[in-house]
């Protein structure tokens, strides 16, 4: 009960510094970022069907289709609070940049529960002291430049949950085996490139654990492959379910990035 008590108080503590004055800026969008997001939200519209979306010529979500071939961050997070603002009605310039905020304040506070889990994982292998994880999640949730990132509306929270998350559940992978854990990992890791494609540096730290927990059970160089291949699959079709118009068209055998962005 004790320890359930810390948590939760680290937690609120958290939500309080992150959904606190969200509107900081009275609706002037003074963040340059998030404004050109903002504007890019505003002009995107939902596809009419599925093989508009995954279109990159003529879909409507397409940034570079609305005007904005400049367009240069990751494209999950912009089309997550786009469907997001239409189904609660905030689809406007004000209401998208505030949702925008709430969800980047959303996914850093979940971030607190991967960085107390994944140090709980360590106090276990590496017989730290119980309270470490807990001081852990504290420093987290006080720390300057994440409450600073949780009231923007822009990609780097995102881009830190499903990074964190990936490491997170790659690490579980090799402590506990499970299949599982290696299947969202990588499903996160390719929402992580969805949101910014600077997400590949976590990438060696994921396959180090992979490759580790194959050689420590001793198994084949062909299973190391085998978990290799499908963490690689599955990171690749989410990036493409997630972000299709990082790619050239819409071949899904074609891996081509944009020539836009590139």
């Amino acid at each position: 009960m004790k320890r359930f008590l810390i948590g939760l108080t680290i937690v609120l503590l958290a939500f309080f510094s992150r959904f606190n004055n969200l509107n900081w800026d009275a609706n002037f969008h003074l963040h340059p970022d998030e404004r050109f997001l903002t504007m890019v939200g505003n002009s995107i519209k939902l596809p009419t069907n599925i093989n508009q979306y995954f279109n990159q010529k003529i879909s409507s979500m397409n940034p570079t289709n609305v005007g904005y071939s400049f367009f240069v961050y990751g494209r999950f997070s912009l089309i997550l609070t786009k469907y997001l603002a239409t189904i609660f009605k905030m689809d406007n310039y004000n209401d998208l940049t505030i949702l925008g905020r709430q969800l980047s304040a959303f996914f850093d506070l979940l971030i607190i529960l991967f960085v107390i889990k994944s140090v709980g994982l360590l106090e276990k292998k590496l017989k730290l002291k119980p309270s470490t994880k807990y001081w852990a999640g504290f420093f987290y949730a006080i720390a300057v430049l994440p409450i600073q990132l949780s009231h923007f509306f822009a990609v780097d929270t995102f881009l830190n949950f499903f990074m964190f998350g990936s490491f997170y559940l790659s690490l579980k992978f090799y402590y506990e085996k499970k299949i599982g854990y290696l299947v969202f990992s990588a499903i996160f890791f390719g929402l992580a490139m969805a949101s910014k494609v600077t997400a590949v540096f976590i990438l060696p730290l994921n396959l180090f654990f992979l490759i580790k927990t194959v050689f420590v059970r001793r198994q084949s160089l062909f299973k190391a492959i085998l978990f290799v291949c499908t963490y690689f699959l599955l990171s690749y079709f989410t990036l493409r379910l997630a972000d299709p118009y990082l790619f050239q068209n819409s071949n899904i055998f074609d891996p081509t990035i944009s020539k836009i962005i590139t």
